[in-house]
């Protein structure tokens, strides 16, 4: 090789090295019906989503969001699609397909029914002969509460695409109870106008973790779930995620 073709190779060597690394892309999707933690209207796009794409790009990452119905995202995510959608609960069917991140974070569900009922977390046998509503592709405590007795048709679920139509349905008498959380069920209530009408528990139905969940048989999920919990704890150690949740 001439000294002019081994000065060109060395040059491009050089420049190779020094060139900045393409940030990995990580490929997301989640709902875009449930403010305020997911809601594409929003320029963040809710709590949820701000926070996991923050941690996404402070571990290094370039994170990708699509906004899909949520059983498509659900299943396109444990087909592989996609890397990892949120915010999900824990249940033991998503558990077989899917790994789960640590809590991102933590929130009370409360049973709402209509002001004049006396429906309460404490008394499942009140609930015999009523109608529950849980969206498509939710989960909700009260289907932990009141299994047995959908399985036996004491108690009729009934299952619309959104929160927001459940809400409609309770305030008609279609349904006579839903879970929530407070800041979730608050937005429907007051855009319907129907915050004198629906009232909730005074103890909650349960304490909720929410998760980002990765597809068990993804060929980088252990390492990327690893690294987004390291993540995670690092941001909540150094004061970033709670700027993050008060926004």
């Amino acid at each position: 090789m001439t000294p002019r073709r081994s000065l060109l190779a060395y040059s491009l060597l050089l420049m190779a090295a020094c060139a900045p690394a393409r940030a990995e892309t990580v490929a997301l999707t989640t709902g875009q019906d449930d403010p305020p933690f997911t809601d594409s209207a929003r320029p963040d796009g809710g709590i949820a989503t701000r926070l996991v794409l923050e941690t996404f790009r402070a571990m290094g990452a370039q994170p990708t969001l699509d906004w899909l119905p949520w059983r498509r995202g659900y299943s396109l995510t444990r087909s592989g699609v996609y890397q990892a959608s949120f915010p999900y609960l824990r249940t033991a069917q998503r558990e077989r397909d899917f790994l789960y991140s640590e809590p991102i974070f933590s929130d009370f569900s409360y049973l709402w029914m209509r002001t004049n009922d006396t429906l309460s977390p404490d008394g499942p046998a009140r609930f015999k002969g009523r109608t529950i509503c849980v969206p498509q592709s939710y989960h909700s405590p009260l289907l932990d509460l009141l299994g047995a007795m959908i399985a036996r048709d004491e108690v009729k679920l009934v299952r619309p695409d959104t929160p927001e139509k459940c809400v409609q349905m309770l305030a008609a008498g279609r349904v006579d109870a839903l879970s929530g959380q407070e800041a979730e069920i608050a937005i429907p209530l007051q855009a319907l106008g129907l915050s004198a009408k629906i009232i909730h528990s005074p103890a909650p139905l349960a304490r909720i973790d929410f998760h980002v969940i990765f597809p068990r048989d993804g060929i980088h999920t252990p390492d990327l779930l690893e690294r987004f919990n390291a993540t995670l704890r690092q941001m909540k150690d150094d004061g970033r995620y709670d700027a993050l949740m008060a926004r």
